[in-house]
């Protein structure tokens, strides 16, 4: 590269893999992730740690009441939780950086995020009453499987929604989760790779489950894009009933513990499958929007690596690997 050393942030963004550098992200298979640079900076003095395996400043009795419930094997082995912070995924990411502790499984939870992170640098509306959490993975996984990553995290999304709530929740490629069609949660996904090999990936999780969704639309109202989906909330699709989180996040991390060594276990094939049987894309008419190009077309099938498969009016079929899809209303 002209002949310039690199250092260690640069050589995870250049890869020996099919790999495209853009800006703050690359194409990584199918996927975009984000390059891991710039790491906020956190200060880690002070916080009160109730034991070895969990940190909670508030003392709250939520992270150690989950973690007495929880039947993970590696998952939540250690928690942080806090009333507030930035960005569950910005503070995930310095603590595997700074190789704080044995980050595998390491749950980071908010009650709230005052910055809280989207696909494409975009802003996660993130108050009280949601679910706002970061999962850190050191990934015994090859490279080319971290496409399946937000895959696994839609599905365990989808399955602890759809038996904890009876909500029939459905994956909209590629990153939401919506009920009727309107959007209930988000899902992000930040890697680390060198050498071939996977360091880490960081899994971030947004559900509306008790949220007030007026005061997200509000913010959305004055910052809508023309792809973006109605907003809704779990409370809201159950009449005001809320849901209970420490139960919801309990199913939620096992579920996704489960789906994670099933990737591990190589059976990619039953993964996608599911996630084909949950897609709310598939065999619809769709618009594709990429950058300031978009088309329409029949969404076929996902490929083996999460791409979309579309075919144009001209019986061409486009595989899409990065972008917004919006299935077109009757």
């Amino acid at each position: 590269m002209n002949g310039k050393s690199l250092s260690k942030s640069e050589r995870r963004a250049i890869i020996k893999l099919p790999c495209v550098c853009m800006q703050n992200s690359f194409l990584l298979g199918h996927h975009f992730f984000s390059i891991i640079s710039n790491i906020p900076k956190h200060n880690f003095i002070g916080m009160h740690a109730i034991d070895h395996t969990i940190v909670c400043p508030s003392r709250s009795h939520f992270p150690r009441e989950l973690k007495q419930l929880l039947r993970t094997l590696f998952i939540a082995k250690i928690i942080h939780f806090y009333k507030e912070v930035e960005s569950t995924q910005d503070l995930a990411i310095a603590i595997v950086e700074k190789k704080l502790e044995d980050a595998h499984g390491t749950v980071i939870i908010a009650e709230r995020q005052k910055n809280g992170k989207g696909r494409i640098n975009r802003k996660w509306i993130s108050p009280r009453g949601g679910v706002w959490l970061s999962v850190i993975f050191k990934p015994k996984i090859k490279a080319a499987q971290a496409t399946l990553l937000p895959i696994v995290a839609a599905l365990a999304v989808c399955d602890t929604i759809n038996q904890k709530t009876k909500l029939d929740s459905k994956i909209k490629w590629p990153n939401d989760i919506v009920i009727e069609g309107k959007k209930v949660s988000g899902i992000i996904v930040d890697i680390s790779i060198e050498n071939e090999n996977i360091d880490y990936a960081v899994i971030g999780i947004g559900i509306n489950a008790n949220v007030n969704v007026s005061k997200i639309m509000r913010y959305i109202s004055n910052n809508t894009r023309p792809e973006a989906l109605e907003m809704t909330s779990l409370q809201k699709e159950l009449s005001g009933k809320k849901v209970n989180m420490i139960d919801f996040i309990q199913m939620l991390l096992e579920k996704l513990e489960y789906y994670y060594l099933q990737l591990e276990k190589n059976y990619s094939k039953r993964i996608m499958q599911k996630f084909r049987h949950r897609s709310e894309t598939l065999n619809k008419i769709v618009v594709v929007k990429q950058q300031n190009d978009s088309f329409e077309g029949n969404a076929i099938d996902i490929d083996s690596d999460g791409a979309l498969l579309v075919k144009k009016s001209d019986n061409i079929v486009y595989t899409i690997v990065a972008g917004d899809t919006l299935v077109r209303k009757k």
